[in-house]
């Protein structure tokens, strides 16, 4: 569960805000309340909080200050704003803050705040996944060990990528793309492996968790979607089967009728 502090220096407010969070569905838990600003950075530096809800107005410090200061003391909370529509202007300008998922103007709504808590949750979860596909990233690298002159440089996107006129792609957005121009050819992970220096398990995993298929299964809904478009221009189905990288006929219509229910000849007669 991911922790929630909520500070206002009107109490009415926390508690009312208590009765709306659908905090169990969020997978949410209320960790405390403050009502005032320095009290709560104080207990932000000991300790870790997930989400704030706070009100832009409490004693001690405020406004844009005290969203700096939260920010300070952790680059990775993620703050939800409310305020009253006297302060409208003033929480514009503390919400340019990359912290700042939402803010709310008073009276506040469960849909608001649920919604707010909501895109809080995205957000974190998000962040989660990034750093877990980076540190994978950086550990195959590590493994590799075939860093020549720069050719394999690092990036902050989700992995790293070589000079290869892709430069600006991420490394799985590449391969895909690749996989897109050539997937007619006999493709194996063993040529994306030494294509793009990673290893085959490595490819195969991080495919899967970015597009949700395998890369097999990637590469055969890719073709079979071509001969739908040739059968429908009546090309005969062994040059299809040829031009797509199978075995025979015979294995084409088996994978070909796998994938849509039909056979390819019957396809073609419809």
């Amino acid at each position: 569960m991911y922790s929630v502090i909520i500070a206002d220096d009107e109490k009415p407010v926390r508690e009312g805000i208590l009765l709306l969070g659908d905090w169990e569905r969020l997978k949410l838990a209320v960790a405390g309340e403050a009502e005032r600003g320095d009290t709560l950075c104080e207990t932000l530096k000991v300790k870790h909080v997930d989400i704030l809800i706070i009100d832009l107005h409490m004693p001690g410090i405020g406004g844009a200050d005290l969203i700096k200061e939260l920010c300070r003391i952790d680059e990775k909370v993620k703050i939800i704003i409310v305020s009253g529509f006297s302060d409208f202007n003033y929480s514009k300008q503390a919400i340019a803050s990359r912290a700042v998922v939402d803010y709310i103007l008073k009276p506040i709504t469960g849909a608001q705040l649920n919604d707010a808590l909501e895109n809080a949750v995205k957000e974190i979860e998000q962040e989660k996944n990034n750093s877990e596909l980076l540190n994978e990233a950086r550990i195959a690298l590590a493994r590799m060990n075939v860093i020549e002159g720069g050719k394999i440089a690092f990036f902050e996107d989700t992995a790293y990528s070589y000079t290869s006129g892709f430069l600006s792609l991420p490394i799985l957005e590449r391969i895909k793309k690749y996989v897109d121009e050539n997937y007619a050819s006999k493709l194996t992970l063993q040529d994306l492996s030494g294509k793009f220096f990673l290893s085959e398990d490595y490819i195969s995993k991080l495919f899967k968790k970015r597009f949700g298929v395998t890369l097999p299964e990637y590469i055969m809904s890719l073709r079979v979607s071509k001969a739908k478009e040739w059968l429908a221009e009546n090309m005969k189905i062994i040059e299809i089967a040829a031009k797509l990288g199978f075995v025979d006929e015979s294995h084409f219509s088996k994978v070909f009728k796998k994938y849509t229910g039909v056979s390819p000849r019957k396809f073609k007669g419809y």
